[in-house]
């Protein structure tokens, strides 16, 4: 039996899912900030950023909300990507990423 075929929805969501994870680092990068310095500023521990920042992990509403607030980014648009990243995350576990 061969693997399900990945639709383009799922692989938009995918690349969206990339650039949600990738978008925190960024904005750590731009303010010089190591791993362990932004977790000070967000109060968020550095082995969850270090997972958010790599796609692994999904952050809970309470720590989106604290990394849109010191990083100043539109709440409500990073809550919309936080759907994009879970699609992805179920597509990867369901074999199709």
């Amino acid at each position: 039996m061969g693997s399900p075929r990945v639709t383009a929805h799922e692989k938009r969501a995918a690349i969206r899912a990339l650039a949600f994870a990738d978008g925190f680092a960024v904005h750590r990068r731009k303010r010089g900030w190591s791993l362990r310095m932004a977790a000070k500023e967000t109060g968020v521990p550095h082995v969850s950023l270090h997972d958010i920042e790599l796609g692994r992990r999904l952050p809970h509403v309470e720590t989106l909300y604290r990394l849109c607030h010191t990083y100043r980014l539109p709440f409500a648009e990073m809550v919309a990507e936080c759907g994009a990243v879970r699609a992805c995350n179920e597509a990867r576990r369901a074999g199709l990423l």
